[in-house]
């Protein structure tokens, strides 16, 4: 494929990042090796060396890096998930995906968005959140942001953002019962185009809810969690120009090759392979004067 064919970078990592979401719904997690078919399937002859990386993968934690989807190695095994996947990324026990505002405290995200029904507070001597009813002695409560508010948070990116879906369809949409998972993930966590986008709203929201509550409860701690950063290889350019041709094989030794394959073919087979007539003529020529 030559070089202004190619397709772009973020093209390829569009369209992994959504057969990424798509195997994540059907809760089949979606191997390197599979992610590397799917490419292949898609971009016929793919190859991470057309955007300059040696290794596989070196190209997913470059898209990682750019924030298309989460690439998780454990041992001997890696895999690709959504950014989105249980609203954290599992490499990082106490982080949420979210590059534009950073990551937030695995533990305060669970306990500001997530409503199980159980009561839950903040441990400042141990600095963690603990579920317990009723609250210990000397722990803040935290009450979860409600389901309605987080509507409103969704409503209010779908209003501003072009690419979303539209406020008319949210009318009816937003009413049912799990409305995540109805509207959310097939409106916005199936296009790569704006799952990005629809984090970095999401967890500007939430870090502003619990920035009041630590104001309100007089706390100098961070919900912020700490990532080790992705180490990412340097590229090399792509080659410019013609691809290599290899030089045709002499005649003689095309000849030479034909003529060894029809030696080994039976009879039946030389038969019905079509031959120009003329080449039959000192043949039968020689048949009749016999």
């Amino acid at each position: 494929m030559l070089t202004s064919q190619l397709p772009t970078q973020q093209i390829a990592f569009q369209y992994l990042a959504a057969k990424v979401t798509e195997r994540c719904h059907g809760r089949r997690p979606l191997t390197g090796a599979a992610a590397h078919a799917e490419l292949k399937a898609k971009f016929p002859g793919f190859s991470c060396a057309w955007y300059g990386f040696e290794r596989l993968g070196d190209f997913f934690r470059r898209g990682q890096a750019d924030g298309y989807f989460t690439y998780q190695i454990d041992g001997t095994h890696d895999r690709l998930v959504p950014n989105e996947t249980i609203g954290y990324a599992s490499n990082a026990p106490h982080s949420v995906r979210a590059r534009s505002s950073g990551f937030i405290r695995r533990d305060f995200w669970d306990a500001f968005v997530r409503e199980t029904g159980v009561r839950r507070a903040y441990d400042p001597n141990r600095d963690t959140v603990v579920y317990s009813d009723p609250v210990p002695d000397g722990c803040i409560e935290i009450q979860p942001v409600p389901v309605e508010v987080q509507k409103e948070w969704f409503l209010s990116f779908c209003k501003e953002s072009p690419d979303a879906i539209n406020e008319t369809a949210l009318t009816n949409l937003l009413s049912l019962p799990n409305w995540y998972a109805e509207v959310v993930r097939p409106h916005v966590l199936l296009r790569p185009q704006i799952i990005a986008a629809w984090k970095r709203a999401r967890t500007a929201y939430l870090r502003e809810v619990i920035d009041k509550w630590t104001r309100d409860h007089s706390l100098q701690i961070s919900i912020d969690a700490p990532q080790e950063p992705i180490e990412i290889p340097p590229t090399r350019p792509l080659r410019e120009g013609p691809t290599r041709i290899p030089a045709p094989l002499p005649e003689e030794r095309v000849r030479a090759i034909i003529l060894q394959a029809l030696s080994k073919m039976p009879t039946q087979e030389l038969a019905r392979i079509p031959i120009p007539f003329c080449y039959f003529a000192d043949f039968l020529g020689e048949a009749q004067s016999s």
